[in-house]
């Protein structure tokens, strides 16, 4: 029954004032791994209310026995809570990014994303509201946890899977992976291939790929990125020439004169609705 399943979670991760034990911790991994596909919108509000509780209650108990472990006050039960808290938060961070895997249904990959904004809210955007009211403690989880290996947002397997949900048929999918990916800086090489795919999925004639199309364009703008010369190369910016959405308004206008010259392979060769619909994501 998912509102008895949503009641349990509830006050497992919002009774008392610190984290759960181990066996109650447990209890909500599970949880996570087998509710994914549960269709009930309330459920899913439910979960994210008490998991956003939770990842709180680890963040501020694991930054409080760090404090006191610095301060030499009882060390080993520090030390062990500690690696409690953050083991679990790194085992449940990975069970939700399991759940992107191609394949998965609505419900899995769209329920998934909700619960990993959660995380970054709480641990790895500092500018989010959740993670301003911990005054730091955010900042000292992930930097214990990196030291570890673990909590790793943008690892490459979480990166392929957050990429791939961008093609998701799913418009609500595209655009929570995409507010997720603006927190990530590519490389050159991730650039050449994010702008690769976004010309061909801007030239399809599906209105789900263009949609897809478009939010990477968009991304592609926030990171700075250009369409070079060969059409596929990010290059540094030189001025609005060398700005992403004044070079796919400039494809668009090019696209506009063919059309007068030959209306039906112009519209072949160069569809315009996937253009238009990437310059005005460029423009959000």
């Amino acid at each position: 029954d998912p509102d008895l399943r949503a009641a349990a979670l509830g006050a497992i991760c919002q009774s008392g004032g610190t984290a759960p034990q181990k066996d109650e911790l447990e209890l909500v991994l599970n949880l996570l791994h087998d509710s994914a596909t549960v269709p009930c919108t309330k459920f899913r509000q439910r979960v994210a209310a008490s998991l956003n509780s939770l990842v709180a209650k680890c963040r501020e108990e694991t930054a409080k026995c760090f404090r006191e472990q610095q301060q030499e006050e009882e060390v080993e039960a520090c030390t062990g809570r500690i690696q409690q808290l953050l083991t679990f938060l790194d085992k449940s961070l990975k069970v939700l990014f399991l759940h992107l895997l191609p394949g998965g249904n609505y419900q899995r990959r769209s329920f998934a994303l909700d619960l990993i904004q959660v995380f970054v809210n709480n641990l790895f955007d500092l500018s989010s509201k959740e993670a301003k009211r911990s005054h730091g403690n955010s900042t000292t989880v992930i930097a214990l946890a990196n030291k570890q290996g673990e909590l790793v947002l943008f690892s490459t397997n979480h990166l392929q899977l957050l990429v791939g949900c961008l093609e998701d048929h799913m418009g609500d999918v595209v655009e929570k992976a995409a507010g997720l990916l603006a927190l990530w800086t590519p490389g050159e090489k991730e650039q050449k291939e994010l702008v690769e795919q976004m010309l061909k999925l801007i030239d399809s004639s599906k209105e789900a790929k263009c949609h897809s199309g478009a939010v990477m364009a968009g991304l592609l703008q926030h990171w700075g990125a250009v369409i070079s010369e060969q059409k596929n190369v990010p290059a540094e910016r030189k001025g609005e020439d060398r700005d992403l959405g004044w070079q796919l308004v400039e494809r668009a206008r090019l696209t506009l004169q063919r059309c007068t010259k030959d209306l039906v392979s112009s519209a072949w060769h160069g569809p315009l609705h996937g253009v238009l619909t990437a310059v005005r994501h460029c423009l959000k």
